[in-house]
């Protein structure tokens, strides 16, 4: 899948990059920083050599890649109370930050083909964040018929501590006798899930207010 993106990327800046002096202002605009367009060996690099640099360089910083962990969190994940699957959600938090950092310095670009990609990769970063879990969610409601109280009120009440900040989406309707109904983790599906579940928890806590037991 890496090897699609790295392809899928330079596939994106053919368009854009038409020279080196384009791939020169690239590199000002989104990595604030210089091209260098000699090798190590003296010899100059062509478009296709720069075009191949920067795909190489967006797969790095964009997708999961555990040699970029922290040695902090390479430690954590030795403890099994603490590190259960903690160099993923590490590498989620560092992608979504090049993400949002590459598409906003890409939508100031003078290049018009860069700001398109910018807009593109914010717009998808955005619609999966934040569009496709709340669609999810809502058409598991009405398919099951589980309504915004009922599933607010298993939230409040009777929901584990580790539960509450999760889209916990209903995979089955109320059963008439023990009023009880099935759900899943939309977590588990969606990559970029803690990102939010901080600013969710949160909600959650305001939802149910002051504990009075």
């Amino acid at each position: 899948w890496k090897l699609f993106g790295y392809n899928y990327v330079k596939s994106q800046l053919k368009p854009a990059l038409k020279n080196l002096d384009e791939v020169k202002d690239y590199f000002r605009d989104v990595y604030k920083y210089e091209f260098k367009p000699v090798r190590a060996d003296g010899t100059k690099k062509t478009l296709d050599d720069a075009l191949k640099e920067i795909a190489g360089i967006e797969i790095r910083d964009t997708y999961p890649n555990y040699s970029m962990i922290p040695t902090f969190v390479q430690n954590v994940r030795k403890f099994p109370l603490l590190g259960n699957f903690v160099a993923f959600q590490s590498e989620m938090y560092r992608n979504s930050f090049q993400i949002l950092k590459r598409g906003q310095r890409m939508m100031r670009s003078e290049n018009p083909y860069v700001r398109q990609i910018g807009a593109r990769k914010l717009i998808g970063f955005g619609t999966t964040v934040f569009v496709a879990p709340a669609v999810v969610l809502d058409t598991a409601k009405t398919v099951t018929g589980i309504t915004d109280e009922m599933y607010q009120a298993y939230k409040d009440s009777f929901a584990a501590d580790y539960e509450k900040a999760k889209d916990l989406v209903p995979i089955s309707k109320q059963d008439p006798k023990t009023k009880a109904w099935k759900a899943n983790d939309l977590g588990t599906l969606i990559p970029y899930a803690p990102l939010m579940e901080p600013f969710k928890a949160a909600m959650q806590t305001l939802a149910e207010g002051k504990n009075t037991d």
